[in-house]
């Protein structure tokens, strides 16, 4: 279930890119809110200097929202025109960029030595 949960929850997610430097969380819930209710948003920031690196994710209630959200043209958040696509699921440890399995991955929990 929880899988299920976090399958949908991906599925309103989009990604925003082309951030200025100025934006943080409240500016992209206010901008994204004209399309229907935000669930989260966040900025991400490089831990080194602090500052944006100039994209972020927003999370939307409903696929309705999110669709028109993605199909308004311009967005323009404090003074930049930004650029959002639908986010796309990382691959898992076992899995490379096209999703295809990566040779030689082991899912083993034990370890060889462990017969020693």
């Amino acid at each position: 279930t929880d899988l299920i949960t976090m399958a949908a929850k991906q599925a309103l997610d989009f990604f925003v890119y082309s951030l200025p430097w100025t934006a943080c969380k409240e500016v992209l819930v206010k901008h994204f809110a004209k399309f229907g209710t935000v669930v989260d948003a966040h900025v991400v920031y490089d831990w080194s200097t602090g500052l944006s690196k100039g994209y972020g994710f927003v999370t939307m209630e409903s696929f309705d929202s999110m669709k028109k959200a993605m199909a308004y043209k311009y967005h323009t958040l404090d003074g930049r025109e930004v650029k959002i696509k639908m986010s796309t699921p990382n691959p898992t440890p076992s899995e490379d960029q096209t999703g295809r399995p990566v040779v030689g991955v082991s899912s083993r929990t034990d370890s060889p030595d462990d017969d020693l």
